[in-house]
């Protein structure tokens, strides 16, 4: 993302990152532009960690918002965005370089907008909401699966259980509500998909990419791992707590919309469980209405026996902070993907070409190093560059290869490939990081490097 913004100020061009994320781009580029001219530096680095942890802020007061807007109870309102707010996940992911307290922001943002529209019929709350969310798709491509969740929330019915009732008001069928709810959203995305989304939703379907998440099944193997990391998300006795509060909700208000809009939107676990490339922040949205039906549970038991509520709230916010706060100080000093970066530029020549994959964007920005990618899963396609890095290694070209390079070789087919075709010179070893997985857990462990060199023919 540093990359994106730093080149997108400096040719006066937007430019993508991952996936195009033009959103997230645009954003972060509004703050480093003043960041660039007061502090005189041209890294993007900080100003892209603030920007998320500015936005992740705004987050939380937007969702205090949201729930006192449906609910009318400042109390359930301050319980379920303050805990939101320092649930593991959620403190995590927004304080460091990753966009998701941007996409979280408008994703929620939309909803507010739209809970203003239904109790105000303001067409120009309507509007703004629909901007927002088809904006939120354009910081992260995952937020494509809020799109239905939000439009949900846009026929807003009145449900009752007894006697059974659903009613939609009339301003919901209105054309010209229909047109505010639908048309920015429309025109935004297919902006958007006219010069980049298409194909990333191409390669999701279609094409085995490292790069690109795609869908396993409901039940797929990365499931347990997904159920695993929610508890630890929302803690056993938050877990206690959101499923009282679930009974609590239905049990205390009329309309029971509310349950349901936030019961379908937990489904969306199902979906970001079951992803190829499941990491723990892919549940920091998801895992909100927890939190929404803690804040009930918590309320309830307030108003009855309120020091009982303090300890239990109290005890909760331990649970919560106390989890993840050993990962956070812990990289507030090492960076590890940095500090692996840096040690690698002290044991290469400025000409080398690195093989490595996740690690590319750091070794790039940090290391000022070319990076290369090797054709994955695709032998005829890898025998040609294998072809082609022996004849560079003939020519003097210093080509180097980072351990983590092989993650993605799960049948073994690259590493046998460079194991016939050269010899590896050991390096050495640096400590790193598993930046992707390490939002709720530390990944911490020691990368090596190697140097290719043509392989001796065999003596006879």
């Amino acid at each position: 993302m540093a990359m994106a913004v730093e080149r997108s100020f400096e040719l006066g061009q937007l430019h993508g990152q991952v996936n195009g994320r033009f959103g997230s781009v645009i954003i972060n580029l509004l703050t480093y532009i003043p960041y660039r001219l007061f502090s005189n530096s041209n890294s993007a680095e900080l100003s892209i960690i603030l920007t998320n942890m500015f936005f992740a802020s705004l987050c939380v007061v937007v969702i205090f918002l949201l729930i006192n807007e449906i609910f009318a109870n400042k109390r359930i309102a301050f319980f379920s965005a303050f805990l939101y707010g320092i649930s593991p996940m959620f403190l995590s992911v927004t304080t460091y370089g990753k966009p998701q307290g941007i996409e979280a922001f408008f994703i929620f943002l939309s909803i507010l907008l739209l809970q203003y529209f239904h109790k105000q019929n303001s067409f120009v709350k309507l509007m703004a909401s629909s901007v927002m969310i088809a904006f939120a798709v354009t910081v992260r491509e995952s937020a494509i699966i809020f799109v239905p969740i939000y439009f949900l929330f846009y026929l807003h019915p009145y449900i009752t259980a007894k006697p059974p009732y659903i009613k939609f008001s009339k301003n919901t069928f209105m054309l010209r509500n229909v047109f505010g709810a639908a048309l920015p959203f429309v025109v935004i995305l297919s902006i958007s998909a006219y010069f980049y989304l298409y194909r990333v939703l191409f390669k999701t379907l279609f094409e085995d990419n490292t790069a690109i998440v795609s869908y396993l099944g409901l039940f797929s193997k990365k499931l347990p791992f997904a159920t695993q990391d929610l508890l630890f998300q929302v803690s056993s006795l938050g877990m206690v707590c959101a499923v009282a509060g679930v009974v609590l909700l239905f049990k205390r208000t009329e309309n029971k919309f509310y349950g349901i809009f936030f019961l379908i939107w937990m489904l969306s676990f199902f979906y970001f469980g079951n992803t190829s490339n499941y990491k723990p922040r892919y549940l920091m949205i998801t895992s909100f209405p927890f939190f929404l039906f803690m804040g009930h549970a918590l309320y309830a038991l307030f108003e009855k026996k309120r020091v009982l509520g303090n300890i239990v709230f109290l005890a909760v916010f331990f649970l919560l902070f106390g989890s993840i706060h050993p990962l956070i100080f812990f990289r507030k000093d090492f960076s590890g993907e940095k500090a692996f970066a840096l040690w690698l530029k002290t044991q290469v020549p400025k000409n080398s070409s690195i093989i490595a994959v996740d690690d590319s964007p750091f070794i790039q920005y940090y290391a000022n190093l070319k990076t290369e990618y090797y054709p994955i899963n695709n032998p005829e396609k890898l025998t040609k560059w294998i072809d082609t890095k022996k004849q560079e290694v003939k020519e003097g070209l210093p080509i180097y290869i980072v351990g983590a390079s092989f993650i993605y070789d799960r049948k073994d087919i690259f590493r046998r490939a460079l194991n016939n075709n050269f010899s590896f010179l050991y390096i050495g070893s640096h400590p790193i990081e598993d930046y992707h997985g390490a939002s709720i857990k530390f990944t911490y462990y020691v990368s090596h490097l190697y140097k290719l060199v043509s392989k001796s023919p065999k003596k006879d």
